[in-house]
């Protein structure tokens, strides 16, 4: 159950903001996006004390959630229009979200020791993001609609497989239920504690800066070069499903204000990590691993710490209330007002450009700051660390922790953050070692400055003279690999391509669908020749006219400067 919850979650979260940005949504409309589901967060405990826990069975209201998340998914990746794509993801949210609390809401009634059992059932959920990653890679879906139709496959997979699960009928009682019992609002009777207070305003100010993760992290990644976002952003959940069998460690010998604070120190090191890494060349790239690798101990020790410390503090009778309140001001209050925060800096730390595309059109993209973003997002974290670090005082907690020597709980976690550190370098190595010529490169040519920005199977070359004027080769590149030399030298390839130039002079013409689009003004046509040398990461470039040949001496010499090496 846990598995086929987290996937139908999993397929879409983390790549949204690619696909979005593949759309041509804007950069202020991406995070209002993500903020569909911070919205369902905030809904769900609501509909759940109103509904599913007092009317009808529980696998029942999970199957019918499943069936109408699968139609909203199909209906929102169908619209063009942002209104009508953020409704439909918004009602596609507002029938998965409860069905989180639902499924624990499951488990818990079927379980005979819930405390110990239940990580070991929600560990699959972990798995299922894993899944969901892995899946949407493989079928090449990062940047594109069919995420969408692949979670409403699953989602009505779903609805099937819970009408087969236990039957868990509501709860009968004599007493009819008041607003107060609706709303949970038993659970604000926790605040008048000091250390519950502290501990709630500083979660829902920490659920803020985390919200730049999740809303720009897989955005992040295309733009960095990085074509399997979906699967990249599963080391995270590789490493929280080895922070979940050390949690009892953790609490026993550090105490929950130690643990709570180890996770807010990784939401500033994770985004540290992706600001210094923007903009950087491929020997950076272990750094973007190492901000995702994080993830495990992130979320873990705060999201997870936080549960288990709320279900300490309340009292038996209002556990469900209190755990509840913490939903809603975590990952619905403190996740909406992040993705208002993210549209807000979004808007300050990009601009929208014109650029031309491969076939010569002349198209409005966004261009992002991203050092600005993370370091924005990682300043803002440090400040809550501070704070909460002063004001979150457990006097009791604090001196049961200090009566303990916990050196087995710090080397259980360097020995982890060792493994983390070797698996980012060790897969940049390997990165590099099968790396192609495709990224952002800079060169010069008898004055002229010349940047040329390669995918795997595309180039776009601008050449910008001394006076000023500006002149665009693109082409498309049918083989990124090229021609081995094996004799001459295996590292070489050969890359050829046909190759149009075009002035920065604008022109109408009419597309393939019939419509009026702008487009440069062509000036002539001919070959491309890539010349990549693997091993030593060097690159040349030479344009031959129609009717003329290819002459050595006239090529460019380009170096590689932004972006991460992408895999063949």
């Amino acid at each position: 159950m846990m598995f086929i919850e987290y996937i139908i979650w999993g397929l879409w979260y983390s790549t949204l903001g690619a696909y979005m940005s593949t759309k041509g949504f804007s950069a202020t409309q991406i995070p209002l996006a993500y903020s569909s589901t911070a919205i369902a967060c905030m809904i769900s405990p609501f509909f759940v004390g109103m509904v599913a826990d007092r009317f009808f069975a529980t696998e029942r209201v999970m199957s019918v959630l499943s069936f109408l998340g699968a139609g909203f998914a199909i209906l929102a990746v169908m619209q063009n229009d942002f209104i009508l794509f953020f409704t439909f993801l918004l009602l596609h949210t507002i029938c998965y979200m409860p069905t989180l609390p639902l499924a624990n809401s499951l488990s818990f009634k079927h379980l005979d020791n819930p405390g110990e059992q239940f990580p070991y059932i929600r560990v699959f959920g972990s798995l299922g993001w894993i899944a969901a990653g892995f899946i949407i890679s493989a079928l090449h879906y990062d940047k594109s609609a069919g995420m969408f139709y692949v979670t409403a496959a699953f989602s009505a997979a779903m609805g099937i497989y819970c009408l087969t699960l236990p039957h868990t009928p509501p709860v009968k009682t004599d007493k009819k239920p008041t607003v107060r019992d609706i709303l949970g609002l038993d659970a604000l009777a926790l605040m008048k504690d000091r250390n519950v207070l502290v501990f709630m305003l500083g979660s829902f100010l920490t659920c803020i800066p985390i919200t730049f993760y999740f809303n720009e992290t897989g955005l992040y990644l295309g733009e960095s070069g990085i074509e399997k976002i979906a699967m990249t952003m599963t080391i995270g959940q590789w490493i929280e499903v080895g922070f979940f069998l050390i949690m009892p460690i953790m609490f026993k010998e550090l105490g929950i204000k130690k643990v709570l604070l180890l996770g807010m120190l990784c939401w500033v090191l994770r985004l540290s990590c992706f600001g210094q890494a923007a903009g950087t060349t491929g020997n950076l790239w272990w750094m973007i691993i190492m901000g995702i690798a994080l993830h495990g101990m992130a979320y873990d020790f705060f999201f997870v710490s936080g549960q288990i410390y709320i279900d300490k503090r309340a009292p038996e009778a209002i556990r469900s209330n209190a755990q509840g309140f913490l939903y809603f001001m975590t990952l619905g209050a403190g996740f909406y007002v992040g993705s208002l925060v993210v549209a807000a800096v979004n808007a300050h730390y990009s601009s929208v450009v014109e650029k031309i595309a491969a076939d010569g059109t002349i198209q409005s993209v966004t261009q992002f700051d991203w050092n600005g973003i993370w370091y924005f997002a990682a300043i803002l974290s440090v400040v809550i660390f501070l704070l909460f670090a002063l004001a979150f005082k457990d006097q009791t907690e604090e001196k049961e922790v200090a009566a303990r020597r916990p050196m087995r709980a710090w080397g259980v976690i360097a020995c982890i953050v060792v493994i983390m550190f070797a698996l980012s370098f060790g897969l940049q190595y390997a990165s590099q070692k099968d790396a192609t010529c495709a990224g952002y490169w800079t060169g010069d040519k008898s004055g002229a400055k010349i940047t040329a920005d390669i995918t795997a199977d595309s180039i776009i070359l601008t050449q910008t003279e001394i006076n000023g004027t500006i002149t665009y080769q693109t082409g498309t590149i049918e083989d990124i690999k090229g021609t081995v030399f094996p004799d001459v030298n295996p590292d070489r390839h050969l890359v050829t391509f046909p190759v149009t130039v075009y002035s920065n002079e604008k022109t109408t013409i009419k597309g393939e669908d019939g419509k009026e689009v702008t487009s440069a003004t062509v000036l002539k046509k001919g070959t491309g020749y890539l010349n990549w040398v693997k091993n030593n990461k060097t690159l040349s470039y030479q344009f031959v006219p129609e009717g003329e040949e290819l002459k050595p001496g006239n090529e460019v010499m380009l170096e590689h400067t932004v972006r991460v090496y992408q895999k063949k």
